[in-house]
Order: C-alpha cells, then sequence, then structure tokens
C-alpha cells in the first residue's frame, strides 16, 4: 500500500481492512518500522498517517540482498 501511494500519507485506518488485523496491532507494527526508519509518520488529529522514509526502500535492499558468491558456494 505504501509503495502504491507514490510517497502519498496512508492513513492506518486503511491497513487495517487490507491487513484483517486490528488498528492497534496495526498501529503497533507500524511504530516499529517508523522506529527502525523505514516509514515517516504524520499525526493528524486522532488519525496517524504513514509513508516510506527517504531511502527506506534501497535500504530494505541491501538487507534483502544475497551476500556475492552465496550462491555459488553452496
Amino acid at each position: 500500500m505504501l509503495v502504491r501511494a507514490a510517497g502519498q500519507p496512508v492513513c492506518v485506518c486503511e491497513f487495517v481492512p487490507t491487513l484483517g488485523l486490528a488498528q492497534p496491532t496495526v498501529s503497533y507494527h507500524l511504530k516499529q518500522l517508523t522506529d527502525a526508519g523505514l516509514l515517516v509518520r504524520e499525526r493528524r488529529r486522532t488519525f496517524a498517517y504513514y509513508q516510506l522514509a527517504p531511502g527506506a526502500l534501497e535500504r530494505l535492499g541491501v538487507l534483502v540482498a544475497e551476500p556475492q558468491g552465496l550462491a555459488k558456494a553452496v
């Protein structure tokens, strides 16, 4: 949802039906991603809106990338 939002903030309330989880659970996990520096949080009245932090996808790509030479050794 965050990637498809193309840089626009997404309300936590939009994640709830899509994920099929309770709002507190969704908020908890979004907070974890925010604390890890992958998301940016914006408060609008009673709702929180999230968007990808600049460079988040690139940092994730580095974390999940296959180490060089590992596939050849296995």
